[in-house]
C-alpha cells in the first residue's frame, strides 16, 4: 500500500512538472507575433466596464491559439452607447481585467498570455501606459523585452496558475506518466522471467530449484534450464543470451 502511494505521488509531482513544461514551451513555440489575429488565431472583441472607473471601460482583443489566449486590452472613456452593449461574460474569470490595475493617466494598456494544454493553466501579464516607454511584467520570467516596447512580441514564462486548469493538466499527465510507469514495469517482468531472472531484483535464477530468490526473497520459479541442443538457433537466441549477459553484468555492478 505505501508503495502505491509513493509512486501516486511521484506521479503526481512529475505531472505538475510537466503542465509547467508544457506550459513554458507553448509560450516559446506559438507566438503572437506582430498584431494579434490572422488566419489561425480566432478573435474576439470585448467591451467591459472598469472596476474602478465606472466612466472607463477596456477594449479587449481576445485571440485564442492551440494551447494558449491572449488579451490585449486598452482603457478609454466609455460613452453610454458603448457601455449599453458591455459583454464582460466573454472574460474568463482569472483574467485581470475582472478587477484591472489603475495608474495616474487615464490611458493604459494591459496584455495577458494564457498557457496550457489541454487546459489553460499558468498566464502572465504586462502593464504599460500610452505614451511612456517600456512595461510592467506581472507574474513571469521575463525572457526577452522587445526593443520597441511592444508587448505582444515580449517573452515572459507565465507563473501565476489558473488553478481549475492547472489541477486537471495535473492528473492528467500524471495519468500519463503511470500508464507508461506500469507498462515499463510490466514489459520488465516478462524480460526478467524469460531469461531466468528474478522478475523484482534481476538476480540469476538459472539452475536453482523454484523456491525464493536468494537475494530479495521474493517468491521465485525460474525457468528450467534448456539443453544448449534445445536453445533457440539465430539471432533470437543471439539476443536472449545478450539480454541474460547484460542483467548479469548488471547485477554484478550492483552488489
Amino acid at each position: 500500500m505505501r508503495r502505491w502511494v509513493l509512486v501516486i505521488l511521484r506521479c503526481l509531482l512529475a505531472g505538475m512538472a510537466t503542465n509547467v513544461a508544457l506550459a513554458w514551451a507553448l509560450v516559446l513555440t506559438i507566438r503572437y507575433e506582430g498584431r494579434m489575429g490572422g488566419p489561425t488565431v480566432k478573435v474576439v472583441s470585448v467591451v467591459m466596464p472598469d472596476a474602478a472607473d465606472p466612466d472607463h471601460v477596456w477594449g479587449v482583443l481576445q485571440s485564442r491559439r492551440f494551447g494558449s489566449m491572449g488579451h490585449s486590452a486598452r482603457s478609454s472613456a466609455g460613452p453610454p452607447d458603448v457601455m449599453a452593449q458591455l459583454r464582460p461574460d466573454l472574460v474568463p474569470s482569472w483574467s485581470r481585467l475582472n478587477n484591472p490595475p489603475r495608474s495616474v493617466t487615464p490611458t493604459e494598456r494591459l496584455y495577458e498570455d494564457a498557457r496550457g494544454w489541454p487546459m489553460l493553466a499558468l498566464h502572465c501579464g504586462f502593464r504599460s501606459v500610452v505614451g511612456r516607454p517600456g512595461h510592467q511584467l506581472l507574474d513571469g520570467i521575463r525572457v526577452r523585452a522587445h526593443p520597441d516596447g511592444s508587448t505582444v512580441r515580449s517573452i515572459a514564462l507565465p507563473l501565476r496558475p489558473i488553478w481549475s486548469g492547472f489541477a486537471v493538466n495535473t492528473v492528467v499527465h500524471a495519468a500519463a506518466i503511470g500508464v507508461l510507469v506500469l507498462l515499463g514495469s510490466r514489459v520488465r517482468r516478462v524480460m526478467r522471467r524469460r531469461v531466468g531472472l528474478c522478475v523484482h531484483c534481476a538476480y540469476d535464477l538459472r539452475g536453482l530449484a523454484a523456491g525464493a530468490c536468494p537475494e530479495c526473497g521474493a517468491t521465485a520459479r525460474p525457468p528450467a534450464d534448456p539443453p544448449p541442443q534445445a536453445r533457440e538457433a539465430g539471432c533470437y537466441g543471439q539476443i536472449q543470451d545478450s539480454i541474460l549477459n547484460l542483467a548479469r553484468n548488471r547485477h554484478r555492478l550492483c552488489s
